[in-house]
């Protein structure tokens, strides 16, 4: 079984620190967030500034890894024909 081990900081950080933290633009981040690409914490209201959810995205990557980049059990493995 893969383990990972992540550390954060904080849970949750502000729109910009995370377009600083990702290198990614503000207009990309706010279009992700839209998509629901990027996890976002609830607003309690309207002046609320939007927090990131640092953990909830660890969380949808650690699934990404397993689905996809996880090593899998190898297979049966195939005989070339002998000349």
């Amino acid at each position: 079984m893969t383990q990972i081990a992540i550390h954060f900081d904080t849970p949750v950080v502000s729109v910009d620190r995370f377009c600083e933290l990702s290198g990614m633009t503000k207009a990309t981040v706010q279009r992700r967030i839209e998509e629901g690409r990027i996890p976002v914490m609830p607003k309690q209201g309207k002046r609320e500034v939007v927090m990131v959810n640092l953990m909830a995205l660890a969380m949808l990557g650690a699934e990404h890894f397993k689905e996809h980049v996880a090593p899998r059990k190898p297979g049966p493995r195939s005989r070339r024909p002998q000349p």
